[in-house]
């Protein structure tokens, strides 16, 4: 069975998002099992717009992680992390919690167009 954890790295704006739903739409259409987690997510409303708050960043997050591990008990066949994870600790735990649980994990820093 095909285990994978994508994790995006890049600035904002980077096209990051745009990457990991090609990767998402890919996977779907060969039947796998794909989902992507993101802080975006938790500021995004249920009409499309975004309003994000600084203040309930942290909240975002922790929602963001929660939903990672959900992923991956349900065994999806790619999760994709779509946050900046410009450090490494940003993306540190979802890199362990995919090894541990016996995904592989693929690093991909997107860089701006005109870098």
């Amino acid at each position: 069975m095909i285990k994978r954890v994508r994790i995006m790295r890049g600035l904002p704006g980077s096209g990051k998002s745009t990457r990991a739903q090609k990767a998402l739409d890919e996977a779907k259409a060969q039947g796998l099992m794909a989902t992507a987690v993101s802080a975006d997510h938790y500021f995004t409303k249920p009409d499309g717009t975004y309003e994000f708050r600084g203040n309930k960043l942290n909240e975002a997050h922790r929602e963001c992680f929660t939903n990672f591990v959900d992923a991956l008990f349900l065994q999806a066949n790619l999760v994709v992390v779509d946050n900046t994870n410009i450090k490494f600790d940003e993306f540190e735990l979802y890199l362990k919690v995919a090894l541990i649980s016996g995904y592989t994990v693929e690093i991909d820093e997107v860089k701006p167009k005109d870098a």
